[in-house]
């Protein structure tokens, strides 16, 4: 499975049906170089299943580590890349939805989908447990049933089960509060401008200007969000 990104670091794919919002994929660590793929984000939220081995996931910074057949969702817009450390092999499929398929009307995206896309607990959540077991299950209908002709009405029935599930889990006396990253933005800003020149020799100052930090800034943001 080859991973490309645009200029802004999102990640560039084609769905499955490019008239419908979902993609499911299988593939190894080892099919990236060095055993890592890209850090990139998209506008997709993920759901991505160990098979066999085990992968670490950095999302936004933070690292967790998921075995076969354990599985972890990603967030919408969330900066993330997988990788195996020691180049350990793992072998995993996922599941990319567009929030789109769940707003039926403007009160189901304010009400049930906005909520969760802009909760900060849910920048990505590690499904263990029964309660993670039950979303892999639906998750593995959802693989098999994108085989058969016309999918895409069971695919988004299934997509609205299992949001029902993560929405279920939200706090429901917390207030979901996004802090704005600024770090994480200026991270995006200067991974577009080295994308958009790197066939010309760029400076340490150029890459920090580029996100409106200090080279040190730049140098511990890389540091901490992509570890390197």
């Amino acid at each position: 499975m080859q991973l490309k990104v645009k200029k802004d670091q999102s990640e560039q794919f084609l769905y499955n049906n490019p008239e419908f919002p979902a993609y499911f994929g299988q593939g190894r660590i080892s099919d990236f170089p060095n055993y890592t793929a890209l850090c990139h984000w998209h506008d997709d939220v993920e759901f991505s299943v160990v098979l066999s081995g085990s992968m670490d996931y950095s999302v936004n910074g933070e690292t967790v580590r998921i075995h076969g057949g354990e599985r972890i969702f990603i967030n919408t817009r969330q900066l993330h890349y997988n990788f195996g450390q020691s180049q350990q092999e793992g072998e995993y499929f996922c599941v990319l939805l567009h929030p789109m398929l769940l707003c039926a009307s403007p009160y189901a995206e304010r009400t049930f989908v906005t909520p969760l896309m802009s909760h900060p607990a849910f920048a990505y959540k590690v499904l263990r447990g029964p309660w993670g077991q039950k979303i892999c299950e639906k998750l593995q209908r959802l693989y098999e049933r994108q085989k058969r002709p016309y999918p895409q009405l069971s695919i988004q029935a299934g997509f609205l089960e299992i949001w029902e599930q993560l929405y279920q889990s939200i706090p429901q006396d917390e207030k979901p509060i996004k802090a704005r990253n600024q770090n994480l933005n200026a991270l995006k800003d200067m991974i577009a401008y080295m994308q958009e020149n790197y066939q010309k020799k760029i400076s340490l100052q150029e890459i920090a200007v580029a996100g409106n930090v200090s080279k040190t800034s730049c140098c511990k943001i890389f540091q901490k969000y992509v570890n390197q």
